[in-house]
């Protein structure tokens, strides 16, 4: 009996111990997130730092004792509680691997009489090891997080300001960490002037959330859209600002599951979710967002969405007649009523004009960027390129085209140096079908890193968004808002029926890449790119285009497979060369 309670102690101290930790944790995170002072915040992340450590520190005390307790000893429990603890660590998140690492040496201390010595003692040196390994691995993360944590301290009295959700903002918000260093900051040979948009990354919900608000409190209105669609021009000349809302994140789907169907795709829910649980900055500094009628999950998504934030409806047109176009005429001309209305403001054939020019001179900017990837071998990586296109959605527009023609100056120079973001062997891809908005980076992440580069995106972050200019006529408003009818309406969305234009657009696009095969990417239940992928298959086999169709989501839990598929994919392409 007497062992038995040395024993059962051996479990519960460390087990008190962890649970208190983890308890006042919580407790002080509950007291932290509704405290708007960053002193606050700051302790919170200090404390936070030092629990880290301190867990880590206990789990390496553990082993020691361990060790000590295995001399002449072996427990029977050994290998039940090695595979209970591995399969917590290979299921747990954050710092939880260090409470398992702990519990695994604790169960390794027990000994059985089926293992000698020097098993148990290898056994508590492995999970020594992955106690090392995880806080290697992680350590990126945890700064991450704690950067983020310390950025959300900075922005704490915007964030009460704005009315947001902190409890859940703080699980959802660091797009910046583990996996943005080993997605993008990791790779070779990245231009300097890249540097811009991994601050923007940093923190997209910090400094950009002030210049919107400061601009708010100048007079300026907000505008929300969820489609390329949506004319940022007649936004930008009602003296406004236009945020691309369309979201990317799993993080809030959980939540927007509770009130909409499962299958749907997820970037309705993830963006409804957004919405509903006031979690995210933007949909908080809006003052209405513009949805549109592209699907049917949209369509109905944006009446449950105008319970929570005032939302303005396009009706897209479904073919690209006559009669479509003077549909889609009339929408315009009531979405610069709606903006005049609100703003308080005349758009005027001058304040049109000059809109139509700062949103031509982004298009021309990421036009040129994009031509640069075509360039045998590409000088910045598809990973990176993704990252500007997003970035485009969010970022003051001036600003936005200065910054990407300096990261295309710096490009051009690479291609004369002869330095290049993947080696000319590399399998080149393009990417068509649904939109990938921030930080969807799945896709792209997996072709780069099994060897191919990613050249083009024939999407609604790529191509679609910025091809073809506006024509201006200065003086007649009727003659701009009529050009800007006629470019909205080359859009080659695969909500038109029939489409033709878009699968004559991925060949030609396929073409002047250089591309070597084509993914085409369609949101899990986006039916309409779903069921057009048909068609675009058809249309690679016939000129001879490697082809290959993905349906995936935001999670994770898909990726092995696609990574197989992916693989087999670039050999079939490398075999053809």
């Amino acid at each position: 009996m007497s062992i038995f309670r040395d024993r059962a102690r051996l479990i519960l101290i460390p087990a008190f111990v962890f649970s208190a930790v983890f308890v006042g944790h919580l407790l002080f995170y509950k007291i932290v997130s509704q405290n708007s002072s960053p002193i606050w915040w700051r302790l919170y992340v200090l404390t936070q730092t030092y629990l880290i450590s301190f867990s880590l520190a206990l789990a390496f005390a553990f082993g020691a004792y361990a060790l000590i307790m295995a001399k002449g000893r072996s427990g029977k429990a050994v290998a039940g509680s090695a595979g209970i603890a591995l399969l917590v660590w290979f299921t747990s998140a954050c710092g939880a691997p260090l409470i398992v690492v702990g519990l695994g040496l604790i169960g390794v201390s027990f000994g059985a009489d089926a293992l000698p010595p020097w098993v148990t003692t290898l056994l508590t040196l492995a999970f020594i090891s992955f106690g090392v390994y995880w806080f290697h691995r992680k350590g990126a993360a945890v700064c991450g997080a704690t950067c983020c944590a310390t950025s959300t301290g900075e922005h704490a009295d915007l964030y009460k300001e704005i009315g947001l959700n902190m409890e859940k903002f703080s699980t959802q918000q660091c797009v910046a960490g583990d996996l943005y260093k080993r997605t993008f900051t990791a790779q070779q040979n990245r231009p300097a002037a890249i540097s811009y948009f991994d601050d923007m990354v940093a923190d997209i919900y910090g400094l950009r959330i002030r210049e919107i608000m400061a601009a708010k409190k100048q007079g300026q209105i907000v505008v929300g859209n969820f489609c390329v669609f949506v004319p940022e021009e007649l936004i930008l000349a009602a003296g406004g600002i236009s945020i691309g809302l369309c979201a990317g994140s799993q993080a809030p789907i959980a939540d927007a599951e509770r009130v909409l169907p499962r299958n749907i795709c997820p970037l309705v829910k993830s963006a409804y979710g957004y919405a509903m649980t006031k979690s995210s900055p933007y949909f908080q500094v809006v003052d209405f967002v513009c949805g549109e009628t592209t699907c049917d999950a949209k369509k109905k998504t944006w009446e449950l969405m105008g319970r929570e934030i005032s939302t303005h409806v396009m009706e897209i047109p479904q073919m690209k007649r006559e009669k479509d176009r003077v549909l889609w005429l009339d929408e315009i001309k009531e979405f610069k009523s709606k903006l005049e209305k609100l703003s308080k403001k005349k758009i005027t054939a001058e304040s049109l004009s000059q809109a139509i020019e700062i949103m031509n001179r982004k298009r021309a900017a990421l036009q040129r960027l994009n031509s640069l990837r075509y360039h045998r071998p590409t000088p910045i990586s598809g990973r990176d390129a993704l990252l500007v296109e997003q970035i485009a959605f969010y970022d003051d527009p001036l600003r936005f085209s200065e910054k990407v023609n300096i990261l295309c100056d710096e490009l051009e120079k690479h291609v004369q140096e002869g330095i290049f973001a993947a080696p000319a062997k590399a399998q080149r891809v393009m990417i068509s079908g649904s939109p990938m908005a921030l930080p969807n980076w799945k896709i792209h992440n997996l072709v780069e890193e099994a060897g191919g580069v990613v050249v083009n995106e024939e999407s609604c972050v790529g191509t679609r968004y910025f091809s073809d200019s506006v024509s201006s006529y200065d003086h007649d408003l009727e003659l701009q808002l009529a050009a800007l009818t006629k470019r909205y309406m080359k859009i080659n969305c695969a909500c038109f029926t029939p489409n033709q234009d878009r699968i004559e657009q991925i060949l030609k696009e396929s073409q002047a890449s250089g591309a070597d095969g084509i993914i085409h990417y369609s949101l899990q239940f986006c039916h309409t790119y779903i069921i057009e992928a048909v068609r675009v298959r058809e249309a690679c086999e016939k000129a001879g285009i490697p082809f290959l169709a993905i349906e995936s989501d935001y999670s994770t839990e898909d990726i092995g497979q696609l990574q197989t598929r992916i693989e087999a994919f670039l050999e079939q392409i490398g075999g053809r060369k």
